[in-house]
């Protein structure tokens, strides 16, 4: 696991805030080890692994962090997770979305129509076939039996059962 070191002169407690400045251009990071005091005063460390809002774990992020952006995270000491919480990171993701955007070139705009007939209103009782087209959900349109079909098939079946016909 690859992470960043920072050192703070406080101890650290649950939604403590740590600001470091990123010290390189790093292609995989994982998370944070931050070094600080324990209460009773001896230096202790912890690692803190990068997580999103949702709380899921953000490894190999390093390339969020440009050298000498200022990362400023959120720490959770019962989980180990650092939650990063700066616009510093944001912009840089915004910058790298524009350079995506430029290499694309408009191969793949961002709108390109939609892909049915038209759009309709949500009703279970509609479809959209795979030739493109809207229809109504019968048993021929399904591929199902109709009724007259599984009466007379339940017919059959008790006919042979009894040994004749129903």
């Amino acid at each position: 696991m690859a992470y960043i070191k920072a050192t703070v002169s406080y101890t650290i407690k649950n939604g403590s805030g740590v600001s470091f400045k990123a010290p390189c251009d790093c292609s995989t990071v994982d998370g944070i080890k931050v070094y600080f005091p324990s209460e009773g005063g001896v230096p202790t460390s912890k690692v803190f692994i990068f997580t999103d809002a949702h709380g899921n774990n953000l490894t190999g992020i390093g390339h969020l962090f440009r050298k000498g952006a200022i990362v400023k995270v959120l720490l959770n000491l019962d989980e180990g997770r650092a939650y990063i919480q700066n616009a510093d990171t944001n912009q840089y993701l915004e910058q790298r979305f524009t350079e995506v955007q430029s290499a694309i070139g408009g191969r793949a705009p961002a709108s390109h129509g939609n892909h049915v007939p038209a759009t309709e209103t949500a009703n279970k009782a509609r479809f959209l076939r795979n030739d493109n087209t809207w229809q109504t959900v019968t048993p021929a349109n399904i591929g199902a039996a109709t009724p007259a079909e599984v009466n007379e098939a339940i017919e059959k079946a008790i006919g042979a059962a009894i040994g004749g016909s129903y």
